[in-house]
């Protein structure tokens, strides 16, 4: 099975669950606002099933019944339709991109609220209809126009983080198609290493290699490649297929990338429902990850994280000067804040780094203070806060802070330990024992540690309220000499 196949299983299976649950809550527990929305969002999810299913027809023919209607006005309507057709239009992509170039140039042309990944997938759709042409004058005049298109749209309008790889990828494939190799290198060299081993970037470049013979140098950058995600203790199945079709001595031939998966931006529309489904849709997420609550779900993606940074540590330092992160940002922090960004797209989370943010520590000063990593549902509340410091710091302060910074109760603090002396619970205990206004109480968390992590729950009486920490040791030896 491919690891397209293998993706769209998983969404499958989750996309299923999440209409399983609509189905069964929404009319019974929401007011009509409510009830609305969730109309919307079945709505939504259906249509993305039903093209992970491949069924064009059900697509095409799929409508909010008469009752549902009479909940939306015209505009909202029209939202939803626009949502069908960009639905639509992915579902041709591959079948037909003729009929999926026009649907999504129509929506481009509406300015709908879907234009830009629109325009993303009509720049797919074109450069599959240069691919096609014959005649060589034309199908340089059709990539040139593929390009030209997508120029325009994205020189006036801000384009999400998650579709920039997709949309760099199938400018380079314009560009090499076209050969125009010192326009290919120059945009390439505006990416960072990593970005340049993606699933959306190395197989554009290994392509763009072979077609000029360059054999040697495609091997070394797949070796590269296998090298670094050997470093997770497992190859991705897309890199894998495209090292066994090189096996065989075969033109490895990419597909320019179409985006299916829209995240919702406009977080307006659902402040008016906030009263009543706080908090909610995280919580129903950690459901269907099948974690026990929130505070699990998040230790495990924190934890995930650090393995991450641990297996590939040495290579992400390395190759840091590279990323477009300020000179003074603590590069540990960089890694991990990236890490759960990917874990969280899904879901529409932010992930934010050094946010301004309460007071100060520092009672001589009436500056803001600041929050290592802060991460916030899709509405923007916060979910938790996460402090990270080396242990020669000051773990005191650390654990006073976020309290003084945020309101919300669930807290993570990641200690860097410089060896394993200083990867020890009972020296740790001793420099945080005495915390705001009263004693912090360890309780053991199980199934969390190994020889790199130690994980233990605390209780900490901070003036008064008594605010639950997860402190988490992290054995960072690897990066004492990189930073």
């Amino acid at each position: 099975m491919s690891y397209a196949a293998d993706v769209n299983l998983l969404i499958q299976e989750r996309l299923e669950r999440l209409i399983d649950y609509i189905e069964n809550e929404r009319l019974e527990n929401f007011n009509p606002a409510v009830k609305k929305e969730w109309i919307s969002i079945q709505f939504q999810i259906k249509l993305r099933l039903l093209n992970i299913k491949d069924k064009g027809d059900e697509i095409s023919g799929l409508r909010l019944t008469k009752e549902e209607s009479e909940k939306f006005r015209p505009d909202e309507i029209q939202k939803l339709e626009n949502y069908r057709n960009f639905n639509l239009g992915f579902y041709w992509l591959e079948k037909d991109p003729e009929k999926s170039y026009k649907i999504f140039n129509e929506l481009v042309e509406s300015s709908s609220d879907l234009l830009v990944i629109s325009a993303l997938n009509r720049f797919a759709a074109a450069i599959k209809l240069a691919d096609s042409e014959q005649d060589k004058e034309k199908q340089i005049l059709k990539y040139e126009c593929a390009i030209k298109e997508w120029e325009d749209v994205s020189s006036n309008n801000i384009i999400p983080e998650y579709l920039i790889l997709s949309s760099i990828s199938n400018y380079l494939y314009s560009l090499s198609k076209l050969n125009k190799d010192s326009d290919f290198e120059t945009k390439l060299n505006t990416l960072t290493e990593i970005e340049k081993l993606s699933y959306q970037i190395l197989p554009v470049v290994i392509s763009h290699m072979h077609e000029r013979i360059q054999f040697e140098a495609a091997n070394k950058l797949i070796n590269k490649a296998e090298k670094i995600h050997a470093q997770n203790k497992k190859i991705p199945a897309w890199l894998s297929e495209i090292k066994e079709i090189i096996k065989s001595d075969s033109l490895y031939i990419p597909s320019p990338i179409g985006i299916d998966k829209i995240v919702e931006k406009s977080i307006e529309d659902y402040k008016s429902l906030y009263t009543e489904i706080i908090r909610k849709p995280a919580n129903q997420i950690v459901e269907i990850m099948k974690s026990k609550n929130l505070d699990d779900f998040l230790l495990h993606c924190l934890i995930t994280s650090l393995i991450d940074l641990r297996n590939g540590g040495i290579y992400f330092l390395e190759n840091i000067q590279d990323s477009k992160i300020k000179e003074n940002e603590n590069k540990l922090n960089y890694f991990i804040k990236m890490f759960l960004r990917q874990r969280f797209l899904d879901f529409n989370w932010n992930v934010e780094a050094e946010t301004p943010q309460g007071k100060s520590s520092n009672p001589s000063t009436n500056a803001m203070g600041e929050l290592d990593i802060v991460i916030r549902d899709s509405y923007g509340d916060e979910l938790a806060v996460v402090e990270c410091l080396w242990l020669r710091n000051d773990p005191i302060g650390h654990a006073q802070k976020i309290h003084d910074y945020s309101s919300i109760n669930l807290f993570y603090i990641i200690v860097y330990c410089e060896n394993s002396n200083q990867f020890n619970w009972e020296k740790y205990e001793k420099k945080v024992s005495t915390v705001g206004d009263g004693f912090v109480k360890f309780e053991d968390v199980p199934d969390n540690n190994n020889t790199t992590i130690m994980v233990k729950k605390a209780l900490h009486n901070i003036r008064g309220s008594e605010v639950f920490v997860y402190h988490i040791l992290f054995l960072a030896d690897f990066a004492v000499k990189k930073l």
